[in-house]
């Protein structure tokens, strides 16, 4: 029963094996990813490559984050989402972040201002949810078939400490064997 992975390519796939090696130590990460070895894991370069392996290689299961999961079922495959380790005392998992900043001394600050709010509006997290299976950050927001933010158990691995692991993560990566996907 084979599987898929995004490579060294996608950020989130090098920021969920920190959030884990943080977690849980570098021993769990190497047992985690031998047992996805022995299960004949496929490595991709994208998001992209990784939805279309799944259909065209009839693949058992893919890791992907949840917007490329839900595109991907909106795109009419018959797939469905399983979250990791959500049970009671689960490790949780990586919840990846798209942020916006308003720059010190910018030129509108009002404006810019106004412009986060906007995005993060009930009606705009609505809709980024049912278009893109964006996860709202708005608890206010209809979340739909997308996971609601409040109901995912997330990996207790600070977003400082995966930031700071990203690159020893990477390497780590490579040493077992995902290099020539990079």
């Amino acid at each position: 029963m084979a599987e898929s992975i995004r490579g060294l390519a996608e950020a989130t796939t090098i920021a969920q094996f920190a959030a884990i090696r943080i977690a849980r130590g570098n021993a769990y990460a190497e047992e985690l990813l031998d047992r996805f070895c022995a299960n004949d894991l496929r490595v991709h370069q994208s998001n992209l490559e990784t939805r279309q392996a799944l259909a065209r290689e009839d693949l058992a299961a893919a890791l992907a984050n949840s917007s490329n999961v839900h595109v991907f079922y909106m795109d009419g495959n018959p797939v469905g989402e399983a979250w990791l380790d959500q049970e009671d005392g689960g490790l949780g998992t990586h919840v990846e972040a798209h942020t916006l900043a308003i720059l010190k001394g910018c030129k509108h600050p009002e404006q810019a201002r106004d412009f986060v709010d906007f995005v993060l509006s009930a009606e705009v997290q609505s809709l980024l949810a049912r278009l893109y299976g964006e996860t709202p950050v708005n608890a206010q927001a209809e979340h739909g078939s997308v996971r609601a933010l409040a109901h995912i158990r997330r990996i207790n691995a600070p977003l400082e400490k995966i930031a700071a692991a990203l690159e020893s993560t990477r390497a780590f990566l490579r040493s077992r064997g995902f290099g020539s996907h990079a």
